[in-house]
């Protein structure tokens, strides 16, 4: 069959089709070059869950292990049953790394030969280089997994002797064969076709397809074994891979936008999907970030809908971003003060450079009458969308999902009890400097509470987030506005409907510190219950030191003496043995904090 005739086919099952792609690959690889080295069991698992393929590797001068330079993850409903095996796929699960994230760091790793034509192909540099040279292509967090995949595989020493190389092909590889892109479903029904089968040298049936190529120098064929994924809407794409020999494979599109681009398009332009965001060229005056160097931003998934639009995953090359798409009301309305509020506090916190906000980094006018949509085909809550803000992307999901997840799976209860404490402290460090900046939240509650995982100190540390409801102001200043209908919010803050600029006495920033008081409630008791929070009532568990922090905190008369963050710091709850008898364990070191949380911001690896 001609390729005009598979075009043919192809547009008529409503697939999109493309002349060919460009590629250019980031690689991470170890080469154990220790001819006593045992031989390993490498498993290549996906993020779905699923395992590619599981071979017996050992290691030699000329053979290595490779992975990708950006950080993948894996749900952990889909990593439960490989975390159990010490050997093998638990190797490339680092669930030690993230213990608060409902996904874990994942190193899809596969064998490669290191030979004379592997280094034709690529530029080959330490880490150390690529660090120096801040090498596009390759992230901390990728580097940190694998390094930690090869020192379980090998050993701690043998990495250090064989150190990992960062590996950038020299040129974009061209390819023109076709690419045939559409839903699972679509896909595999076109691949139902002998003509189709034939053209591209596979044999296909419902569970996937295996496919056949004949390496050069060599007269036995050989083969691939391709499965289709559980959704029947995930977005595929269908392309010829060229190495030492032609292969036909298959990959979700969100992995294939990783390092390719489609070439021309070979079918009508369908301009209201879209799967990539445009970023504007302007330089931020408030953060050093190459908007142009970035280049499109593929859409991988959607992380959380609010009231206003909704946060969606994206990427361009390795980094990873938050972008929150928004649908504006007209100018000088309520609602469009909240989001230009979010635009500017975000900004001016992001140039502050301090650790605990969710970095915002630019804001830009979205085009109309588009439907958009993940690179995996699911499509967002509305396509009226006329603004969006690129946003820093933290892994390791909000303190409301944490919370709601310890309900089920309760930690012991000192191990919950340290953690949330920590995490308590880091917001009233957050709050304090937020405060000196004359900046009221007015939004503090365990969903605006992100959870950024370290790179070695195996926990997580708090970002504040979502800045609509925050306002400059002063204590001498009063405040008269509402700012939403959460029941972590003061007293004094007056509801949307109430006839608050007639009968509401201005309130200040100490609206805040009770809002603290009833996050810690909630984080402490282990609950997201609306009557539990709000109670006057505590579980028989919770600590003497955090009550009364609770209830000094949450007084409903602000004046009475709710007190400051600089006081909420210094509280018995925060010093040494808040427990009792419970547990021994030290003061917080708020300074400590700060530092560690500073760390991982500048990317040190403490």
């Amino acid at each position: 069959m001609r390729d005009d005739e598979v075009v043919a086919k192809a547009l008529h099952a409503d697939l999109q089709v493309f002349r060919g792609y460009r590629e250019i690959c980031f690689r991470l690889v170890y080469e154990n070059e220790d001819p006593s080295t045992t031989t390993k069991t490498v498993p290549t698992i996906l993020p779905s869950g699923d395992i590619e393929s599981e071979k017996k590797f050992h290691p030699c001068k000329g053979r290595g292990l490779m992975t990708f330079g950006y950080p993948q993850e894996i749900q952990k409903t889909h990593a439960q049953r490989y975390i159990r095996r010490p050997e093998g796929p638990g190797h490339f699960i680092h669930n030690d790394d993230a213990p608060d994230s409902c996904a874990y760091p994942l190193v899809q790793t596969w064998t490669a030969n290191i030979n004379q034509s592997f280094r034709n192909e690529f530029n080959i540099m330490t880490i150390d280089e690529v660090q120096n040279q801040i090498y596009p292509g390759f992230h901390k967090d990728a580097i940190h997994s694998f390094r930690r995949s090869m020192e379980k595989c090998f050993s701690p020493e043998e990495v250090e002797a064989y150190p990992i190389k960062c590996c950038r092909t020299k040129h974009a590889k061209p390819n023109e064969n076709l690419v045939v892109v559409g839903p699972r479903s679509v896909v595999e029904a076109f691949l139902q076709n002998p003509d189709v089968q034939k053209h591209f040298y596979v044999s296909a049936n419902r569970h996937g397809f295996k496919a056949w190529a004949k390496p050069e120098r060599n007269w036995l064929p050989r083969a691939q074994r391709f499965e289709w994924g559980a959704d029947q809407n995930e977005i595929y794409v269908l392309y010829t891979r060229i190495g030492n020999s032609h292969m036909t494979c298959m990959m979700q599109r969100r992995q294939f936008l990783r390092e390719k681009t489609f070439g021309t398009s070979l079918g009508p332009e369908k301009l209201n999907k879209r799967h990539t965001i445009e970023l504007p060229k302007e330089r931020n005056p408030y953060f050093e970030l190459d908007l142009e160097g970035l280049g499109l931003m593929s859409i991988d998934k959607i992380l959380g809908k609010g009231a206003f639009g909704e946060v969606l995953l994206v990427h361009s090359h390795e980094e990873r971003y938050a972008l929150k798409m928004l649908q504006v009301p007209k100018e000088g309305t309520a609602k469009e003060m909240r989001v230009r509020r979010e635009e500017h506090i975000g900004k001016f916190l992001t140039a502050k450079g301090y650790p605990f906000f969710v970095k915002s980094f630019v804001s830009f006018k979205l085009p109309g009458n588009v439907v958009w949509q993940t690179s995996c085909g699911t499509r967002t809550l509305k396509q009226q969308y006329n603004e969006a803000i690129l946003l820093e992307y933290i892994e390791g999901g909000t303190l409301d999902s944490v919370i709601e997840d310890e309900i089920d799976k309760p930690p012991s209860w000192l191990d919950r009890m340290t953690k949330h404490r920590r995490w308590a402290a880091e917001i009233a460090l957050a709050m304090k400097f937020l405060h000196s900046l004359d900046i009221v939240y007015r939004d503090l509650k365990p969903d605006n509470v992100m959870l950024k995982p370290m790179l070695t100190k195996r926990r997580s540390f708090v970002c504040l987030a979502d800045w609509g409801f925050a306002k400059k102001t002063t204590f001498g200043d009063g405040l008269i506005s509402n700012a939403g209908e959460s029941f972590y919010a003061a007293p004094e803050i007056p509801k949307t409907g109430q006839p608050w600029r007639k009968h509401t006495d201005p309130y200040t920033k100490h609206c805040d510190v009770f809002s603290f008081g009833r996050t810690l409630k909630s984080m402490v008791a282990c609950t997201l219950s609306e009557v539990d929070v709000v109670s006057n009532e505590f579980p028989d568990d919770f600590p003497d030191t955090a009550k009364q922090l609770v209830l000094k905190t949450t007084i409903k008369i602000p004046a009475i003496g709710r007190g400051d963050f600089e006081e909420i710091c210094k509280h018995s709850f925060f010093q040494a043995d808040p427990f009792g008898d419970e547990g021994t364990i030290p003061a917080v070191d708020f300074q400590r904090l700060y530092q560690d949380a500073k760390d991982r911001k500048d990317g040190i690896c403490a």
